[in-house]
């Protein structure tokens, strides 16, 4: 594949990687704690796959308007990457660092469509 074909596709590849890891750990809180609190924090990571999901759709579809909030979620990604480690998870710490890198400079570089 030509580098024009699969650069528009990685940022919202990656995004779609997120949506999976924040839908999988929300069930794993949700089952591991079985508390009202688990839950509650189960169904947030929920909404917020949501919005990566959204965001990796419009980022296919070259969007203006999905670049901006898709920067921004990444960017506050590194602090809470920064925080996972320090809690005593510091391979997952790099890994939501290292992602949310990676689909920032991805995001840099997807062509965009103005909006209507």
């Amino acid at each position: 594949m030509p580098a024009d074909t699969i650069r528009p596709l990685l940022a919202p590849g990656l995004m779609a990687v997120q949506t999976v890891g924040l839908i999988a750990f929300a069930l794993w809180s949700g089952i591991d704690g079985g508390s009202a609190r688990s839950w509650s924090f189960a169904a947030t990571l929920i909404v917020l796959a949501a919005c990566t999901a959204v965001l990796a759709f419009l980022l296919s579809q070259r969007r203006a308007a999905a670049r901006t909030p898709t920067l921004l979620w990444n960017a506050l990604l590194v602090p809470i990457g920064f925080s996972v480690g320090d809690g005593g998870a510091p391979w997952v710490g790099w890994l939501i660092i290292g992602l949310a890198a990676a689909t920032f400079v991805a995001t840099l570089l997807v062509p965009t469509e103005p909006a209507d």
